[in-house]
């Protein structure tokens, strides 16, 4: 199975929000670009084989309408990737029942793009900060101490806080 991953992220204001451009790669090879100019519309992708013959790909849409796509090779590929991947819109609080949506490329390039750019936040903040989970925290939730991470200070979490620890992030983007 191939991985698709982003690199050279650029991010703009634009009228709508932000904005992005990227490099979209299979397997470390660039295959495309991706771009939301931040208008509101949807993600612009240029396939680096934009000249070659068209396939037809059968895809479910929009309000679960079936659709034939003429894509290029690359494009085929991504959306073949793509089929049976979920994910889950967290809408606690509200009345939804929080079902898995299939992803598309729009919301797929905007999941690369946003893992991303936190890894790129996070290997900053790792730099000057421990950053570890407990257990016992919230989802999305990370303890932060303004203490740059080494053994001792690893040793002294752990002193504190036990098997409660679920993982050090600093070890993780080491």
């Amino acid at each position: 199975m191939s991985t698709y991953t982003v690199s050279k992220v650029k991010t703009f204001k634009g009228r709508e929000g932000e904005g992005f451009n990227a490099d979209l790669l299979c397997d470390g090879k660039k295959v495309g670009e991706v771009i939301n100019d931040a208008s509101g519309g949807c993600i612009d992708f240029h396939w680096l084989d934009f000249a070659s013959t068209r396939v037809d790909v059968n895809w479910i849409g929009y309000n679960a309408t079936p659709a034939v796509l003429r894509c290029t090779p690359q494009e085929a590929a991504f959306y073949e990737f793509l089929r049976g991947k979920t994910w889950t819109l967290d809408l606690a609080g509200h009345d939804a029942d929080n079902s898995p949506v299939q992803h598309d490329p729009d919301s797929y390039a905007g999941f690369l793009v946003d893992e991303f750019l936190d890894d790129r936040r996070f290997r900053r903040i790792c730099k000057t900060k421990t950053m570890f989970r407990l257990s016992t925290d919230e989802n999305g939730v990370l303890r932060t101490l303004s203490v740059a991470f080494s053994p001792n200070v690893k040793a002294k979490v752990v002193e504190k806080y036990g098997d409660k620890i679920e993982y050090f992030l600093n070890e993780r983007l080491a």
